[in-house]
């Protein structure tokens, strides 16, 4: 005959029921040991993730974000949490062959060509093209004067966006040594996917003018 032990579930709300004919009153909210999830709510769309045990209650993580983020790892201890994803940076870069640059000019610098050919913004062997949208933001670059080594005149170098817009990237560089270098962050300059930009070097009226010069560049955008 079964025994009679019957619980007040107006006042526990939940009771277990085993082979031997017990009933046992349960804690509510459901426990995770028993199947539930510990807790009497969660924050609306917020992803859930197990608790600091194998039997703690159900968490939450602290934020449901907004559009566009991800969900990060904080590693194995720490609830994950939406973060803005991180931008790949991606280098345009462009170097010259050797040339004689002269006095005053504006040279737009073409891949493969002599610093002395392109004088003319526009041309297809002076544009990097932009494959995907960023902010070029730094710059680094490299002369070589191979030949007669130039007077101290100031050289200027601009990045030019879509042949409208210059940035100056520095007016202080010089060709009075073999090795030259420039560089120049921070810049700011938001691309698109599909525009492109050029490297103008204008040259000062030299004393004695630079011969054999090459020209390397590269601009990152993140």
């Amino acid at each position: 005959m079964a025994t009679n032990n019957a619980i007040n579930l107006k006042s526990s709300g939940i009771a277990s029921y085993d082979a031997a004919g017990t009933f046992t009153a349960l804690a509510n909210p459901l426990t995770v040991s028993n199947g539930g999830t510990g807790v009497s709510s969660n924050t609306a769309y917020a992803v859930l993730c197990a608790g600091t045990t194998s039997t703690a209650a159900i968490q939450s993580v602290a934020s449901v974000g907004t559009s566009g983020m991800v969900l990060t790892s904080n590693g194995s201890s720490a609830l994950p949490s939406f973060k803005s994803p991180v931008k790949n940076s991606y280098t345009l870069s462009m170097t010259t062959n050797s040339g004689s640059p002269a006095d005053s000019k504006d040279y737009f610098l073409g891949v493969g060509n002599t610093i002395g050919i392109i004088q003319a913004s526009g041309n297809a062997n002076t544009r990097l093209y932009v494959p995907l949208a960023g902010t070029i933001n730094n710059v680094y670059g490299a002369v070589t004067v191979g030949g007669t080594l130039g007077s101290s005149e100031t050289v200027s170098v601009n990045i030019r966006k879509n042949n409208t817009t210059d940035t100056l990237v520095t007016s202080s560089l010089t060709f009075d040594t073999a090795n030259n270098t420039f560089s120049a962050t921070g810049l700011g300059i938001s691309v698109s996917a599909g525009d492109y930009v050029e490297i103008k070097v204008t040259t000062p009226a030299w004393v004695t003018n630079p011969t054999v010069v090459g020209v390397s560049c590269a601009l990152i955008v993140s």
